[in-house]
C-alpha cells in the first residue's frame, strides 16, 4: 500500500499548523490591546457590543451559587488506558463554571486529579449494548457531538440512586458551563474570542461557538484548518482496507500530536505575555484613554465615509437576503421566549413570598430553591423547540451558523430574566418592602427588562449570523478603500488604536445599525405583548 500521509504531506501539515498558530497569536495580541481600552472605557462612553447588557435594565445581577450541587463516588474510564479507577467526584455550581472535579479520596480534597468541563456536552445514561457490557448497568456517558474532538466520558455509577444522584447535576452542568475562556478573564476572553473569529475568517471558515478549554478551542480551530489545507486529501488517500484504516488512524494521531504540541506552548506563551505586559499597557491606556476615545470617534466618522459605496449596496443586499426573513422568522419565536419566562417568574416568586410570609424558611434559603426550580419548568424548553423549528425551516440564510446555537444563545437570554428576577425580589424584601410589595415592584422591573432584552437578543444573534456573510463581501474592499486613514491616527494613541479593529468596530456599527432598523419597524406588536403580561400577572 502507498502511504498518502508523505514526507511532503507531513512537512505541509506542520507548516499550516505553524501559520494557524502565528495568525491566532499576533491577533490575540492586538485584541488583547483593543479589549483593555474597552473595559477600561468609562461609563457612558463604552460601546455596546453583544456580550454587553442593554441600557435601561432595572433588574439587579443575580450572585453566583456557591454550594456543591451533589458529591460521591463514582468510577472513571481513562482516556488512553481504557482502564476504571474509583474517584470522588465533586458536581460544582455558578462560582466554578460548573466543573466537576474527581479526587483520589474524599479525605483529600486539596488537588483534583482532575477536571470536566462540559460546556457543549450532552450527557445520557442510555448506553448501547456494547458500552452496557463493558460499564454495566448503571453507566453515564458524556459526548460533545460527532465531529468534536473533545473526550468521551464514562462513568460507571454504584447504584441506581447513583445515576439518578449525579444525571441532573452533569446535564446541568452540560447546560449551564461556559467555555473556559468566557468564565475567566473579560479582557482574556474577549481578544481571545476575537482572535479566534479572525484566524477563523482569514482561513475560509464558516462561524462556530468554540468551546471547552483554550486549549481545546484553539486545537479545533487548528484542526479544522489543517484537515482542510492539507490532511483531508490524505484521509481520502488511505485504502478503507484494514491496513489502509491503520495507516489512517496512525496519520491522525500523528496530526493531534504535532497540534496539541503547537498549542500548548504558544497558548502559553501568547497568554503569559500579555499578563506581563497588562500593567503597562493598562497604565498607557489611562493616560490616553481621552484622546484614544476622541480619535475613535472622529475616525470611525472617517472609515464610513470612505467605505459608504462598497457598505451600503452591501448591506442592502444583506438586509434582504438575510436580515429581513431572519427577524421574521425568529422575532415572534424569541418573544415567546420572553413571555414564557415571564409567565415562570411569578410561580417562583409567589412561592418566595408564601414562604417569607408564613415564616416557612429564610429568605436566600427560599431563593435558592427558586434558583433551583426555575431550571425544572419546561415551558422556556418548549419555546426554544419552536424557535428551533422555525430556524432549522429557514435553509441558507443561515449561512454556516448552526440554528442549535442561536437557540441556545436566545435560551441564556431567558433564564438569566428569571435569575435576575429573584436576585431583585430577594433584594427588595432586604431593603424594607413587604414581600408582596417587593413581587409587585420586581414583576414591574422584569416585564421592563424583557423588552429591552428582547430586541438585544434579536440584535446580537443577527449580528453573528450576518457578520460573516456581510465581510465576505465588503471586507476586502473596505480594507482597501480605508488603508489611507492609517495615517489620520494621531502618534499618542497609535499603540491603542489599529486600523484594522476600527474597520471591524465600523463595520459592527453598520450591520447593527441595519438590524436595528429592521428590528424597529416590525417589532412594536411582540414588544406590545410583554408589557401587556404585567396587568395580567399582577
Amino acid at each position: 500500500m502507498e502511504n498518502p500521509f508523505t514526507d511532503e504531506k507531513k512537512e505541509a501539515m506542520q507548516e499550516a499548523i505553524q501559520s494557524t498558530v502565528q495568525s491566532f497569536v499576533l491577533s490575540y495580541t492586538q485584541s488583547f490591546g483593543a479589549a483593555l481600552v474597552e473595559s477600561l472605557r468609562e461609563g457612558g462612553s463604552k460601546r455596546r457590543t453583544s456580550t454587553t447588557m442593554p441600557t435601561g435594565l432595572r433588574l439587579v445581577d443575580a450572585p453566583d451559587p456557591t454550594e456543591v450541587i451533589c458529591e460521591g463516588f463514582l468510577e472513571k474510564k481513562g482516556a488512553i488506558m481504557k482502564n476504571w479507577k474509583k474517584r470522588w467526584f465533586v458536581c460544582s455550581n455558578k462560582d466554578k463554571n460548573f466543573v466537576i472535579s474527581y479526587y483520589a479520596s474524599q479525605t483529600n480534597l486539596k488537588k483534583a486529579k482532575g477536571e470536566i468541563l462540559l460546556d457543549g456536552y450532552s450527557a445520557t445514561s442510555d448506553l448501547t449494548e456494547d458500552e452496557t457490557k463493558d460499564i454495566g448497568e448503571f453507566g453515564i456517558k458524556m459526548t460533545c457531538g460527532p465531529t468534536s474532538k473533545r473526550r468521551v466520558w464514562y462513568l460507571r455509577c454504584p447504584t441506581k440512586e447513583d445515576v439518578d444522584k449525579f444525571m441532573p447535576a452533569i446535564k446541568n452542568a452540560c447546560k449551564k458551563a461556559k467555555a473556559a475562556f468566557k468564565a475567566g478573564d473579560p479582557v482574556e476572553g474577549a481578544a481571545f474570542q476575537s482572535a479566534y473569529n479572525s484566524v477563523r475568517e482569514e482561513k475560509g471558515l464558516g462561524p462556530k461557538l468554540p468551546g471547552g478549554s483554550e486549549g481545546e478551542c484553539l486545537g479545533g480551530l487548528i484542526t479544522e484548518v489543517v484537515t482542510t489545507e492539507v490532511m483531508g486529501e490524505v484521509f481520502e488517500g488511505f485504502p478503507d482496507t484494514m491496513q489502509g484504516r491503520v495507516a489512517k488512524t496512525g496519520a491522525s494521531k500523528a496530526m493531534d500530536v504535532a497540534i496539541t504540541a503547537a498549542v500548548g506552548a504558544a497558548w502559553a506563551a501568547a497568554k503569559g505575555a500579555s499578563a506581563s505586559a497588562r500593567p503597562a499597557i493598562e497604565s498607557g491606556i489611562k493616560a490616553a484613554l481621552g484622546p484614544i476615545v476622541e480619535a475613535e470617534q472622529m475616525l470611525f466618522g472617517k472609515i464610513g465615509e470612505a467605505v459608504s459605496a462598497v457598505t451600503d449596496p452591501a448591506m442592502e443586499t444583506v438586509k434582504g437576503k438575510t436580515i429581513t426573513p431572519l427577524v421574521g422568522k425568529a422575532l415572534a419565536p424569541i418573544a415567546s421566549g420572553f413571555l414564557a419566562a415571564l409567565r415562570v417568574w411569578p410561580t417562583l416568586a409567589k412561592k418566595i413570598v408564601t414562604q417569607v410570609n408564613a415564616n416557612a424558611g429564610d429568605l436566600q434559603s427560599s431563593c435558592n430553591e427558586g434558583y433551583r426550580d426555575m431550571w425544572r419548568d419546561t415551558k422556556i424548553d418548549e419555546a426554544c423547540a419552536v424557535l428551533l423549528a422555525a430556524l432549522e425551516g429557514m435553509g441558507d440564510a443561515l449561512g454556516d451558523f448552526p440554528a442549535s446555537d442561536i437557540v441556545l444563545q436566545a435560551k441564556d437570554s431567558f433564564f438569566h430574566l428569571l435569575s435576575r428576577g429573584i436576585a431583585t425580589l430577594q433584594a427588595n424584601i432586604q431593603t424594607g418592602s413587604t414581600p408582596d410589595e417587593a413581587y409587585t415592584l420586581t414583576l414591574g422591573h422584569a416585564v421592563n427588562d424583557a423588552g429591552l432584552m428582547f430586541a438585544d437578543v434579536i440584535t446580537a444573534i443577527l449580528s453573528g449570523v450576518v457578520m460573516p456573510s456581510f465581510n465576505a463581501i465588503v471586507k476586502e474592499p473596505v480594507v482597501e478603500a480605508a488603508a489611507p486613514i492609517d495615517d489620520l491616527i494621531p502618534e499618542p494613541v497609535k499603540a491603542f488604536l489599529s486600523l484594522g479593529a476600527l474597520i471591524e468596530g465600523c463595520l459592527d456599527s453598520i450591520v447593527e445599525t441595519a438590524i436595528g432598523s429592521v428590528i424597529d419597524e416590525v417589532s412594536g406588536p411582540e414588544l406590545e405583548k410583554i408589557k401587556a403580561l404585567e396587568a395580567e400577572l399582577v
